[in-house]
């Protein structure tokens, strides 16, 4: 690990990359344990109604608050005086773009999916 930035105190800097790497595995390594969740869902009937939920739970209780830590964390740190290069400016739009289309589209289409999906499990 690089030393912290001039004039920022090792600790505490130290601890918001902790934070930071923390958050970010746990936020991307859920995510992408979506794909499983559903695969198996579709494939097995009887789960079909558990896995859409257990993935909005995920996301919304542990996910989503991971990423929004990370981006603080990230701001803490460069506000502590990290240098920033312009692919990390990059990654941080980026980043926003996909919280963006996450919170506006992906969660409200999950929950649209649960409703139909209870709406027919219990004509069945």
């Amino acid at each position: 690990m690089h030393p912290p930035p001039k004039g920022a105190q090792p600790f505490i800097y130290t601890l918001l990359v902790l934070l930071h790497i923390l958050a970010a595995m746990t936020a991307v390594g859920l995510n992408a344990s979506y794909a499983i969740w559903i695969t198996h869902g579709t494939r097995n009937p009887a789960s079909l109604p558990f896995a859409p939920r257990g993935v909005k739970f995920i996301d919304d209780y542990v996910a989503n608050p991971c990423h929004l830590i990370g981006g603080v964390t990230g701001a803490l740190m460069i506000a502590g005086g990290k240098s920033v290069a312009p692919l990390l400016w990059m990654a941080i739009a980026l980043s926003l773009v996909a919280r963006t289309m996450a919170y506006g589209l992906y969660t409200p289409l999950l929950s649209r999916q649960i409703k139909m999906l209870e709406a027919t499990s219990i004509r069945h």
